[in-house]
């Protein structure tokens, strides 16, 4: 059903809801080395997934799908119908820069009024201690797969386990139009993986490389 003006300027100005479906176990997946055409598609069809930024333009389905920057959000809208649930960071940046652009800048509302997804905001929080006692907001300082951490967290997940959320450089073959930062960003890169960790680790989480 088309939604009206009204509830589309509700929507877009919104955050959350940050509940996701119950599931057996968990996967995030990103664009890294590991993550070949072979390895997503293998991925059980009782795990639920959560993709990340570009990923969902080759893999086959997807339970989340979280989306941070805005290039990654152009490359990633036209195959959102994949997944169950999205979550666009409003604002978004673009590339590295501290250049904000929020939603209502970007999304194209009457193409969302129309054909209405299961779409939802999150602020990110470059501060894991303010983040976990804010409601609105995901952490995510250089790396997108924190906010799925965080994300799985907020859900009572406390294990789960990663396809191409390797870092440092490289990104897998399966993902040819994936908007890729490495060679200029290759501390960034370092600094996100080692965050990654460390979020699990202040979580009490555990992870695991699927296989």
């Amino acid at each position: 059903m088309r939604k009206t003006a009204g509830e589309m300027m509700l929507w877009i100005h919104s955050y959350g809801p940050f509940t996701i479906p119950k599931k057996e176990s968990w996967v995030i997946v990103g664009s890294g080395p590991s993550a070949t055409r072979n390895a997503l598609e293998s991925i059980d069809s009782h795990k639920g997934i959560v993709s990340l930024n570009g990923v969902i333009s080759a893999i086959p389905r997807t339970d989340v799908h979280l989306v941070s920057h805005f290039e990654d959000y152009f490359m990633a809208s036209p195959y959102f119908d994949k997944a169950k649930t999205i979550f666009i960071a409003n604002p978004m940046h673009v590339g590295f820069r501290c250049l904000p652009v929020t939603a209502y800048q970007i999304l194209d509302l009457p193409y969302y009024s129309a054909n209405p997804m299961d779409i939802r905001f999150f602020e990110k929080d470059v501060s894991l201690e303010s983040s976990v006692t804010r409601e609105n907001t995901l952490y995510v300082e250089s790396n997108i797969a924190t906010a799925a951490v965080h994300l799985l967290h907020r859900n009572g997940v406390e294990e789960f386990e990663t396809i191409g959320v390797d870092g440092g450089l490289g990104h897998s073959d399966a993902f040819p139009d994936v908007y890729y930062y490495g060679s200029v960003f290759k501390n960034s890169y370092e600094k996100g993986h080692a965050e990654f960790h460390s979020t699990i680790k202040k979580f009490g989480m555990k992870d695991k490389v699927y296989a």
